[in-house]
């Protein structure tokens, strides 16, 4: 997973307590150490991996904003830009902290939600394991009369070829679920490597649709590319879109497939003799949990 940005940020504790919350913890120990379930604690554990690294990233894309070069606080030109944006950061955190603040004032309320938030079902946003479910993060704020044309390094990364292929992550979750032990196309079994393949070719040609869509919506005058938007300024607007995108995709894929390995690993260690089922109980795993959605 790519991560261009690193600004010392994370995501606050009462985000960590709600989140802790939703995945099984209790409301005496809002913490991942009350959350029975080993499995539930452990995509608990990389549910708050996930936030951080989109946090991360939106932090990168605001960067970017207000005029950085690379993606970094560092990269932004003048000082008045960075103290800006230091200040734009701030003030969003200090909003986040608000209102997951406000949310633990009713921690019952939070339980009952769980994981994927029975309770508002049309709500997908709400299901803490479908990452992609949610939206893409984009910002529009900034001084854009400011904005620097794209490094030499982002146009190399913003090629058509690159954005459209599936992020490593995503080829190892795939061969994953096609049961390669050690999830490269290499060792997928004989019988399921066309679907592996297919599911793959699949992901490509989405990518290319929505590729050659948006170098359209961008002012493309040719069948859908980078180099068919005439105006610079959109063609480098797209090139930045294309990346900040592709940070918030890989990011995603890298999440999924850490549910994946939880999910299979919870699904093997179903209990065959009562004897195992009682081990489990005592580190509170139900069969139902292992039968569990």
């Amino acid at each position: 997973m790519t991560t261009v940005a690193h600004p010392p940020l994370s995501i606050s504790t009462f985000r960590r307590e709600v989140l802790a919350l939703r995945f099984g913890a209790s409301v005496e120990d809002q913490s991942a150490r009350s959350i029975a379930n080993p499995y539930d604690r452990e995509r608990y554990l990389k549910r708050v991996e996930y936030e951080n690294a989109m946090l991360a990233n939106s932090c990168a894309l605001l960067f970017m904003c207000y005029g950085s070069t690379d993606w970094t606080l560092g990269g932004i030109a003048t000082r008045e830009n960075r103290e800006a944006a230091e200040r734009r950061i701030a003030t969003l955190r200090d909003e986040a902290k608000m209102h997951h603040r406000e949310l633990l004032r009713f921690p019952l309320i939070l339980k009952e939600k769980g994981i994927r938030d029975s309770k508002t079902p049309e709500n997908k946003r709400n299901d803490l394991l479908k990452p992609f479910s949610e939206p893409i993060i984009e910002y529009t704020e900034g001084p854009p009369s400011e904005m620097p044309p794209p490094s030499a390094r982002d146009v190399r990364r913003a090629t058509r070829d690159r954005l459209i292929a599936p992020p490593e992550a995503r080829v190892r979750y795939t061969c994953l679920v096609w049961e390669s032990p050690d999830e490269t196309t290499e060792n997928v079994p004989a019988e399921n490597i066309d679907e592996v393949n297919e599911a793959l070719a699949s992901y490509r040609e989405h990518e290319q649709v929505f590729f050659e869509r948006t170098c359209k919506r961008f002012g493309a005058t040719d069948w859908g590319t980078l180099e068919g938007i005439p105006d610079a300024a959109k063609r480098a607007e797209a090139i930045r879109f294309f990346l900040a995108r592709q940070m918030q995709i890989e990011a995603r894929c890298f999440y999924e497939l850490q549910l994946t390995r939880i999910n299979i690993g919870q699904h093997n260690a179903k209990p065959t003799t009562p004897r195992q089922a009682a081990v489990l109980s005592l580190k509170g795993i139900t069969t139902a949990d292992l039968l569990a959605d």
